[in-house]
């Protein structure tokens, strides 16, 4: 299996964690990152040249709502995982439970099958 991940607003220390879970598996790449200043359409631009398979996202993103539309009407097979601290949020979404470095990898495998 291989996996290109895209994160998107993740805050340094996550974003290195996530980096050094991942990069324990082989065939799983982070292939690029944005932050919560950079437009939707660049976000998006940046996805497709990367040919990212998953974006990884937090709901604090405040673009959170133009990327999905944008990501919709262009038809992305990209799959995304928006990871929240709020328990609140969660139960808008189908909750995955806490996340564990095992946990994540194995979303990831389950993502990409």
């Amino acid at each position: 299996m291989n996996a290109r991940i895209f994160l998107i607003d993740m805050p340094r220390m996550m974003r290195e964690i996530i980096q050094v879970v991942v990069t324990q598996r082989r065939g799983i790449d982070i292939v690029g990152s944005a932050g919560n200043a950079d437009s939707a359409r660049q976000v998006v631009l940046s996805i497709n040249s990367t040919r990212a398979d998953l974006v990884v996202l937090t709901t604090g993103y405040h673009q959170l709502p133009d990327l999905l539309m944008q990501l919709l009407v262009q038809g992305s097979p990209v799959h995304l995982l928006i990871m929240t601290g709020d328990g609140r949020e969660a139960f808008h979404c189908r909750p995955l439970g806490e996340i564990s470095p095992e946990a994540l990898l194995n979303i990831v495998d389950g993502i990409m099958r």
